[in-house]
């Protein structure tokens, strides 16, 4: 009976663990996190740091979604992700910057920050409202960069311009950081040569060596 009760809460605290819900803490710099979002204008949500919400959570991707930075490549429909909105609106008119390290509960598998993706995936995702999002401008010193289910932002307002990054994660917990991560260029991919092995260079040259031999002999 003890072992049946021990299995049954077993039981209860994984499905209690899967149906949690998203997370993000902050390992470096400055963000805070919205509640409750119903207004995501670009210059709604004003503040001189880096702020973020939970867009969507447990959603199934209804098709493949396009990306600016991937992991695993693709991020193929019908794959249960958490979306997560990541941006910053400057009340002051001035230039100013902000930096912001965040870490999810789960891996990142893909992050949106083009202007135009953005805007094709407000009403997919989107419970808030939204005008016409910003995205970051990667020319005029914006950056992201993943690693893992970690992400680091560093963005740049003049006039009070939003910029913008959707994250997409999984909804399976992570291992934690790796440092693997890599972005990818969907626009501009390229094969990469598969490296002889060492082993298979010394057959090489082990098979050149003895038909040199061969001929040597058939000379004499």
């Amino acid at each position: 009976m003890q072992v049946r009760t021990m299995i049954a809460a077993f039981a209860l605290a994984c499905a209690g663990q899967m149906a949690s819900a998203a997370t993000v803490s902050v390992f470096s710099g400055t963000a805070t996190e919205l509640t409750g979002v119903t207004n995501a204008a670009d210059d709604a949500l004003k503040s001189d740091t880096i702020q973020y919400f939970v867009e969507k959570e447990a959603y199934t991707l209804p098709v493949k979604q396009v990306v600016n930075i991937e992991v695993g490549y693709p991020v193929l429909k019908g794959t249960e992700v958490n979306v997560f909105m990541v941006f910053l609106n400057s009340v002051t008119t001035a230039a100013n910057s902000a930096f912001a390290g965040l870490e999810f509960d789960g891996d990142i598998l893909g992050v949106v920050y083009g202007t135009d993706a953005l805007n094709m995936g407000n009403h997919r995702y989107g419970g808030a409202g939204y005008d016409p999002l910003n995205g970051i401008e990667t020319g005029l010193k914006d950056s992201v960069s993943v690693a893992g289910n970690r992400l680091l932002v560093n963005l740049n307002n003049t006039n009070g311009t939003g910029d913008w990054v959707r994250v997409l994660t999984s909804t399976s917990l992570s291992n934690g950081f790796d440092a693997g991560a890599q972005p990818f260029d969907d626009s501009d991919a390229q094969t990469t040569p598969v490296p002889v092995p060492a082993s298979g260079l010394l057959f090489g040259f082990g098979m050149a060596g003895f038909a040199a031999m061969r001929r040597i002999k058939s000379k004499r």
